[in-house]
């Protein structure tokens, strides 16, 4: 009886460190999971900062574009006021 105890308690240990086994690599590959799934997290969250960026960038070229939209508009306006002025003049120049 005391030797088909110490099998049964053999084969219990043997079970658990089977089980032990098992569960170290499955920590294993869940760590490597975790790892992962960490680094592509940071390559995400650097895309994000570059879409950022870039986001940023185009903003600030788009308020530039609108302010030489403006100082072109500025511009044509007082070109037409001179040529107006020199319409007027030559007018007046040749009336009298």
């Amino acid at each position: 009886k005391a030797y088909e105890d110490g099998r049964a308690k053999v084969a219990e240990a043997g079970k658990a460190l089977q089980e032990h086994a098992h569960l170290v690599k499955e920590k294993e590959s869940a760590e490597r999971q975790v790892e992962e799934m960490k680094g592509l997290l940071e390559a995400a969250l650097e895309a994000t900062k570059d879409a950022e960026a870039s986001k940023d960038a185009v903003q600030a070229a788009l308020e530039e574009s609108e302010w030489a939209k403006a100082a072109v508009q500025v511009a044509l306006v007082e070109s037409e006021r001179a040529k107006a002025a020199e319409i007027e003049a030559a007018v007046q120049s040749a009336i009298r």
